[in-house]
């Protein structure tokens, strides 16, 4: 768990100043440096940083506090926590609520939150924040949930039901010079962006649920 320990030392009431921070584990440099561009940064380790204003100070520990929690990235812009692989950390409610925000922040679609029957209090702080049951895994043997939130309220949500089955449909088009129609499929790739996929295939794609052939 990341800790950061701020104590505040008043020159004065009229300017308050946090001198002194202890600060643990190298993986908040990055946000340290990214809220407090222009402090500079001596070292990884708890070395004291000095002449921080009180509104920085708090905004670093705020930060520290709201770590995103720990996700596996999922295909088509998504995360997955799954605490059947691991125990959830005690403050999961309170820093759920900003990992939404720093997932939404970057671009991510959908957030699937993997619980143990042993863990299933934890549904209901989800659910306070848009989570809603999707399906029980069929080999979990009835011991946990899946539940989804689609992350961008301004799209449509694409997350599909549980699947059963899935019914695909191409084309198979051919002009008079005896070509072949094929395209390339897009994908995101990791560190942002898109790319065109290696193969080529037929025109086509999955029908959405309740859709016919004749659509």
């Amino acid at each position: 768990m990341f800790v950061v320990l701020c104590r505040e030392l008043q020159q004065s009431p009229q300017t308050k100043r946090y001198k002194r921070f202890a600060i643990y584990y190298p993986q908040l440099l990055n946000i340290w440096q990214s809220m407090l561009g222009r402090v500079r940064v001596a070292s990884l380790s708890s070395r004291a940083a000095t002449s921080l204003t009180s509104r920085a100070a708090a905004s670093l520990c705020i930060a520290a506090t709201s770590l995103p929690l720990n996700t596996t990235r999922l295909p088509y812009r998504g995360v997955l926590l799954d605490f059947t692989v691991e125990d959830p950390p005690p403050d999961f409610a309170e820093r759920l609520a900003p990992s939404i925000e720093r997932w939404q922040a970057e671009g991510l679609k959908s957030a699937m939150l993997k619980l143990p029957i042993e863990h299933a209090a934890l549904a209901t702080a989800a659910a306070e924040l848009g989570f809603s049951f999707h399906h029980v895994p069929l080999d979990a043997d009835g011991r946990s949930v899946v539940l989804k939130k689609w992350l961008q309220p301004l799209l449509e949500d694409k997350i599909p039901p549980f699947a059963t089955h899935q019914v695909g449909i191409a084309g198979l088009c051919i002009d008079e010079a005896g070509r072949l129609l094929v395209v390339k499929e897009w994908s995101d790739v990791k560190g942002g962006g898109r790319e065109p996929s290696k193969q080529w295939k037929l025109p086509g794609g999955l029908l959405d649920a309740g859709e016919t052939f004749a659509a």
